[in-house]
């Protein structure tokens, strides 16, 4: 195939994509200011010691000897009728453009707070002073292993959520659950409240009070980024269909930037979506029938630190040290050895 595929963003599903299409074929062009992409999954296993350098990827060592080319750029916009991506740097032509830009995190105390996307800041605030007193804003999965991982490596840890419990898209057997570890383990939790300061000398004030602290670490929410931004139904994000097109001629979209109904921002979602797309350019250059996005399993694995971990899957909800196991070895470990070495 002789066709140019023109990526914007190079996260886990950005990658994904150009290396499935590069093998096709394509000539691919990932547009990503970024020099690595970071395995989010693990950024958890970075506050307790796990190097970056074992949670990231290079594209252009990745990229050596392959037809794609990394654009060290901000994709800022699309040209539809031109069939143009424009960015930072300079225009780039393209027969199919895939929408990977992820979304805007909601940190609102930036200069006071560590980033939980970055996998530098991350690692070394693992190797801090132990002891200090950190606050990990959120209640959902992050803010739930950020702060198992946290206490896992010796600091004294409060979370406040906004919910009444913890996980709260999740079954609240696992909410339960998870309270049990975290509480057992020593993070102090504070829940069904919000955080509406922070000062300069890390006073926190939520709305029942206030505390000191030592760090900051946002887990909360995130927003679409307004790049291209469409919503219905009280969605949020980027609408595609159910072949993971957007609403311009040949343009695809995937990961967390994307909206349509029953869509979850979780990894397995994010994976069925890149390979829909994928398959959808190879059958769309083909001249044959799309293939809808499917997706068949939907488990949700949670480290709560200690080597536990909880599994829930269609309903059910398993928790201790067979889910760690599943989670370390047979989730993170493959996909980074699959990433870094088969593909």
């Amino acid at each position: 195939m002789e066709g140019t595929v023109v990526i914007a963003g190079g996260g886990m599903v950005g990658l994904e994509i150009a290396l499935r299409l590069e093998r096709k074929g394509f000539e691919v062009k990932l547009v990503e200011p970024r020099e690595e992409m970071f395995f989010y999954p693990l950024a958890h296993r970075l506050v307790k010691g796990l190097p970056a350098s074992e949670a990231t990827i290079s594209y252009d060592k990745k990229f050596e000897g392959r037809g794609i080319e990394h654009v060290k750029s901000e994709f800022e916009e699309v040209l539809p009728d031109e069939k143009v991506a424009v960015t930072s740097e300079r225009d780039l032509e393209y027969d199919y453009l895939v929408l990977a830009y992820g979304v805007n995190y909601e940190g609102v105390w930036p200069s006071r707070s560590v980033d939980s996307t970055d996998p530098e800041q991350l690692e070394e605030f693992s190797k801090e002073d132990k002891g200090l007193r950190v606050l990990v804003v959120g209640g959902g999965a992050t803010g739930v292993e950020m702060a198992a991982g946290l206490n896992e490596n010796g600091f004294e840890v409060e979370l406040v959520g906004s919910r009444d419990e913890l996980l709260p898209d999740m079954p609240s057997k696992a909410s339960r659950a998870a309270e049990k570890y975290l509480e057992a383990s020593g993070v102090n939790l504070r829940l069904g409240r919000r955080v509406q300061d922070v000062s300069e000398d890390m006073e926190v004030t939520t709305d029942d009070g206030s505390f000191h602290v030592d760090r900051v670490l946002w887990a909360g929410g995130h927003r679409a980024r307004e790049l291209i931004r469409s919503s219905g139904e009280g969605r949020e994000g980027l609408e595609v269909d159910r072949f993971n097109r957007a609403s311009m001629e040949d343009v695809f979209a995937a990961g967390d930037c994307v909206s349509y109904p029953g869509k979850k921002d979780r990894a397995v979602h994010a994976l069925v979506e890149a390979k829909t797309v994928s398959e959808n350019i190879v059958r769309t250059e083909k001249d044959r029938s799309l293939k809808e996005r499917n997706v068949r399993f939907e488990p949700t694995l949670i480290d709560v630190g200690n080597h536990k971990a909880i599994l829930e899957f269609s309903g059910l909800t398993f928790s201790g040290l067979l889910p760690y196991l599943i989670e370390s070895i047979g989730v993170e470990k493959r996909y980074m050895l699959m990433r870094k070495h088969l593909l």
